[in-house]
């Protein structure tokens, strides 16, 4: 695959380098919304886990729905620019919602805050993908398209797994301060909402407490990437479509 594809006549390497980034900070929110939101509704609202799993189905109903009527008012309008601007602006705005959410929220709270997240997330992939489509050569999209990918998988893993030792660094060091020694608590690697409902009702409320405070800090620790994704998708050129 020729690595430098972007920098061949015809591609624009500024607008590649923008919309990758912007899709592996788009893509790092979305896969922490989808590891951490199941067990935020089991320990917040006591949720089974295939109940929690099903709860994930209003986000992927959002992605599908906007990801469709997106691509068509794309094609009618003849720009792509809009829909991740106003995609990544939503989802910032349903992830800071979700990290708001506490055990005496009503479930149809985060039901609706995973719908906004995940239309947000279907105005906003695709048309970052267009985006470094639109501004490579067309002899090498498949490289371009697959090396924008490929920094998305990589990108998402790196972003995934340095939010998630932040997640157990704040349970571990929240139950060390919250729940008394005299208590014996499963470690973090072993928490599970069936061993925390055996707990004394007063500790159970404290680890509850704990965990899901450290899931909506994971939650509120996003919103700046896509914040940040949002000043990148607004510095995209507003390529006509019939342009290419």
């Amino acid at each position: 695959m020729p690595l430098p594809v972007p920098r061949q006549p015809g591609a624009n390497f500024r607008v590649f380098v923008l919309a990758a980034v912007a899709i592996v900070l788009i893509g790092t929110a979305q896969m922490t919304a989808a590891t951490y939101l199941p067990s935020l509704m089991q320990f917040a609202f006591g949720a089974s886990a295939t109940s929690s799993g099903l709860l994930l189905f209003p986000m992927m109903a959002g992605t599908i729905a906007s990801s469709t009527v997106g691509g068509h008012l794309i094609t009618r309008v003849g720009r792509y620019k809009w829909a991740p601007v106003l995609g990544t602006a939503v989802a910032a705005v349903a992830v800071f919602l979700l990290s708001t959410v506490t055990a005496g929220t009503s479930v149809a709270v985060p039901t609706a805050c995973m719908v906004l997240l995940g239309i947000g997330m279907g105005l906003a992939m695709q048309p970052l993908m267009m985006a470094v489509q639109l501004n490579s050569p067309p002899k090498d999209l498949g490289a371009a398209t697959s090396t924008a990918t490929f920094a998305q998988r990589v990108g998402t893993s790196i972003g995934l797994a340095g939010l998630g030792a932040v997640f157990t660094s704040r349970l571990a060091s929240g139950l060390a301060t919250e729940v008394s020694d005299s208590v014996d608590v499963p470690g973090t690697s072993s928490l599970t909402p069936g061993l925390v409902s055996d707990l004394p009702a007063d500790t159970r409320s404290a680890v509850q407490d704990v965990f899901t405070g450290g899931l909506t800090d994971i939650l509120l620790a996003t919103t700046p990437l896509l914040l940040i994704g949002l000043l990148i998708t607004l510095l995209l050129p507003n390529t006509p479509l019939e342009d290419r």
